[in-house]
């Protein structure tokens, strides 16, 4: 079956767009596939527009998987087909799926802290205020502590 396999390798500004067409039988195009999609797991994060184009890469890889599935298993070749190796998220390059998955939590832990400066006192709230009448240095405190 004619068929291309992508990857998609990030860069801090730039990123880099790969793809491998071939003639591909079953094997070798799962193995292809799984090759391919992992280095782009791990590969494919590294720039700003990587976070877009990298889960569009997996997706159109998907795509095609299905089709190398529904071939049948190859016979009577001149060479032997391609050794699958392990599935995708049985290798350790798959971790790399891990990255978008700690920035979102990154960005949802920090958004979800409370806010401990002096402007985010509610009215009930205690304060301790120091420092000069024209540089203060206002601090939330506890209001059983002495210097509420």
């Amino acid at each position: 079956m004619r068929a291309t396999v992508r990857g998609h390798q990030g860069f801090l500004v730039m990123m880099r767009f790969l793809k491998l067409p071939g003639n591909f039988c079953r094997t070798c195009g799962i193995a292809t596939h799984r090759d391919m999609t992992t280095k782009t797991l791990y590969q494919g994060w590294w720039g700003i527009g990587s976070f877009i184009v990298t889960p569009i890469t997996v997706v159109m890889n998907l795509i095609t998987r299905g089709k190398f599935t529904k071939l049948p298993v190859p016979s009577g070749s001149v060479r032997p087909p391609r050794d699958p190796g392990k599935p995708i998220f049985l290798r350790a390059g798959a971790l790399g799926a891990a990255i978008p998955l700690a920035v979102i939590v990154v960005f949802v832990v920090a958004a979800s802290l409370p806010d401990h400066s002096a402007g985010a006192a509610s009215p009930g709230d205690c304060v301790n205020v120091t420092g000069t009448a024209s540089n203060p240095d206002v601090k939330m405190v506890d209001c059983s502590s002495s210097d509420a």
